[in-house]
């Protein structure tokens, strides 16, 4: 948004940093890369602030760690104006290229018009959408991607082709059948398949994503991006909660990250709700996603915030013990959970009502959930989001009855627990996160 906060000169005690804190290496998401402003599309190169220079060095940087660079394509935008000056100008115009080149491609609505958005990023401007069943418009996206690999950016997400939707087109020029139908999938499929194919062509490491998940495309993705962890905001209506029905149903299948923890709420003021970073953190924990933060570095000399701890905790374990259970385990029905309850306050600004609105929402003290590894174990994930001790008992899953328990902390500490009559109690420190498995595992 005009500034960065890194340079060539900084990048690399940015990335090692943050691999100190976090155990391994990290991905290191960029924001505000795009040449003419964030979401700005489809002339993203060369990148800002100086011509590729700091975006170069940030995938170098990740990769001396270990790490990778990952950027969102505003998917099959194509960007008209950005930035509305008072005088009816705009800081950054591409309708003159629009219509020598793009028009022709953009999908068509059934009266023969394109439609405009004018997205609130957009600041007063508007977009439109290329055709996916387009030749021309999928070859506009192939060579974009082309040009992160080249920069060395190893992991890409189809932003804004939400769940894999589109809009219908009734262009009689595009090769495809007029309106809705089978080739929207289609063609999102082809598309998605010859990016993977361009990005592992080299033999190097390759991601490919898209934002918010949908079976039909686990085949060829290699993550997923979700906000099943976040308390409010889009995409449940205003006042509403997400639910994380598809990390139930499909966890196994596919490898989804909370992005951004810090956004756990919305519009609201994390700064005067930090609660907010704790129980976003925790839901994303115990409903087996990577963690995504929002936060710019990691520096020692500044205060910790609330959640560091715990995320520090939730890393350890998704790195060490925790990963066949809160990676690659299959979700299983949650066994009960005696706990309190703890009720938080929010404030939320309403975009329908353009209000702020005072919410209030009850939580068990300590979240949970079940997981079935590879090998069949079952392990049980904690946490404690609460600046509390918290206890509470746990009847048990079959598969962890009559065995010795060992409840493995993010601290790395592990405790022995012996079951009675089915059950068992489990005790979590402040803003802790822990597995509980067998103790032969």
């Amino acid at each position: 948004e005009g500034s960065f906060l890194y340079t060539p000169d900084n990048v690399a005690d940015l990335a090692q940093g943050w691999m100190q804190f976090a155990g391994g290496p990290c991905v290191f998401h960029s924001r505000g890369w795009e040449r003419h402003g964030t979401w700005i599309a489809q002339d993203y190169f060369p990148a800002f602030p100086d011509d590729d220079a700091t975006f170069r060095a940030l995938s170098a940087a990740a990769q001396a760690t270990g790490g990778l660079q990952f950027v969102f394509l505003s998917g099959y935008k194509w960007n008209l104006e950005y930035n509305k000056r008072k005088d009816g100008t705009f800081e950054y115009s591409q309708r003159n290229t629009f219509e020598r080149t793009a028009r022709p491609h953009c999908a068509v609505g059934r009266d023969g018009t394109i439609r405009e958005v004018r997205a609130s990023w957009l600041r007063g401007g508007a977009n439109v959408t290329l055709c996916r069943g387009d030749k021309w418009s999928r070859d506009v996206i192939d060579r974009v991607v082309a040009q992160c690999l080249e920069r060395g950016v190893r992991l890409v997400q189809m932003d804004q082709v939400v769940g894999g939707g589109g809009p219908a087109c009734y262009s009689r020029e595009h090769g495809h059948p007029r309106g809705a139908g089978l080739w929207l999938h289609d063609s999102l499929v082809e598309q998605l398949q010859g990016l993977l194919r361009r990005g592992h062509a080299d033999k190097q490491p390759f991601g490919l994503s898209i934002e918010e998940p949908n079976e039909l495309y686990l085949p060829y993705l290699s993550f997923y991006h979700a906000r099943d962890h976040e308390l409010f905001g889009w995409p449940a209506v205003a006042g509403g909660d997400h639910a994380p029905i598809f990390a139930y149903l499909y966890h196994e299948y596919g490898l989804g990250y909370s992005g951004w923890v810090s956004h756990g709420v919305g519009n609201s003021s994390l700064e005067k709700f930090p609660h907010a970073e704790l129980i976003s953190l925790a839901r994303s924990f115990v409903y087996g996603k990577l963690p995504g933060v929002y936060d710019t570095r990691y520096d020692e000399t500044q205060p910790r915030r609330a959640h560091e701890k715990m995320l520090q905790g939730y890393l350890r374990l998704l790195r060490g013990v925790g990963a066949p259970y809160l990676i690659l385990g299959r979700t299983l029905r949650p066994p009960e959970l005696a706990v309190d309850q703890i009720t938080y306050s929010f404030t939320q600004y309403n975009r329908r009502t353009r209000q702020a609105q005072r919410l209030e929402r009850s939580f068990p003290r300590l979240l949970h959930a079940a997981y079935r590894a590879p090998d069949g174990t079952l392990g049980v994930a904690l946490a404690n989001h609460t600046t509390a001790e918290v206890a509470a008992t746990l009847t048990l899953p079959e598969g962890l009855l009559q065995k010795e328990l060992v409840l493995h902390t993010g601290t790395g500490e592990r405790q022995r627990l012996t079951p009675a009559g089915g059950k068992v109690e489990v005790r979590l420190p402040p803003t802790e996160v822990g597995l509980l498995l067998s103790r032969a595992e």
